[in-house]
């Protein structure tokens, strides 16, 4: 079962602890995934900063997107604004047009050094952190699914964690139609169709390919092994 975080100004919030990942689990209380936060309320903040001591908040909304994220410096939470590549069709309402899978393989290419500094960011983190798109669904899943596969979580698990968000989507899609910036949604497929497993298999598969498999991904875009194993402490289990 999903491990949801009921919002009032988000529907797609959820923590990603109890995955498998071998004979240990990932962690709660570490990662999490959210749809966009801009409409969170006084509570909503309190809870993720408060109660769940968020630390830090990655946003990968594109400038199109218009994205308006709540002050959260006073909160003592460090906010990474990295835009990944556009999935939202916002910026090129052409771009990404038909099969997902394929696309998803050519984010996980051209967000290679973003990826990276994710990596960074999390792994540096003492707390709590929650990455987030607009949907929490494609650049959210990728990043995510990165992450986890890095950590040695279970490909099953990986897949799964990506399809509960098609428990929500409905709600994320109704509160993204009020947004001038998302007019095109109903034409983007990729926010359009209903979910399937096949997009995130595609970018395990491309991981499981590369030579030293995800680890071996993201040192070959610049990221160290030191970097690669704080973040496996911080997310595993003992």
């Amino acid at each position: 079962m999903p491990a949801w975080v009921e919002l009032a100004g988000a529907s797609n919030v959820r923590d990603v602890g109890g995955l498998r990942a071998g004979d240990r689990v990932v962690r709660s209380g570490v990662l999490l995934r959210s749809d966009h936060l801009d409409d969170a309320t006084t509570d909503d903040i309190a809870l993720l900063a408060g109660d769940l001591g968020l630390r830090g908040v990655i946003d990968l909304r594109v400038g199109s997107e218009d994205p308006k994220p709540p002050s959260w410096d006073p909160h003592g939470v460090e906010l990474l604004a990295l835009p990944l590549f556009d999935l939202s069709g916002t910026t090129d309402r052409s771009a990404f047009r038909g099969d997902q899978a394929q696309s998803y393989a050519a984010m996980l290419e051209l967000a290679s050094a973003s990826l990276v500094a994710i990596l960074g960011f999390v792994a540096q983190l003492d707390g709590p952190v929650v990455i987030h798109c607009a949907a929490g669904k494609d650049r959210t899943g990728i990043t995510v699914a990165v992450l986890l596969a890095l950590a040695g979580v279970d490909e099953a698990d990986i897949v799964a964690d990506y399809l509960a968000t098609d428990e929500r989507l409905h709600l994320v899609r109704a509160q993204l139609a009020k947004k001038p910036a998302y007019d095109s949604m109903a034409t983007n497929p990729l926010l359009a169709e209903a979910m399937t497993a096949e997009p995130i298999e595609r970018v395990l598969q491309v991981l499981r390919d590369h030579p030293g498999g995800a680890e071996g991904y993201v040192l070959a875009h610049g990221a160290t092994p030191a970097q690669v194993e704080r973040w496996r402490q911080r997310v595993l289990s003992a």
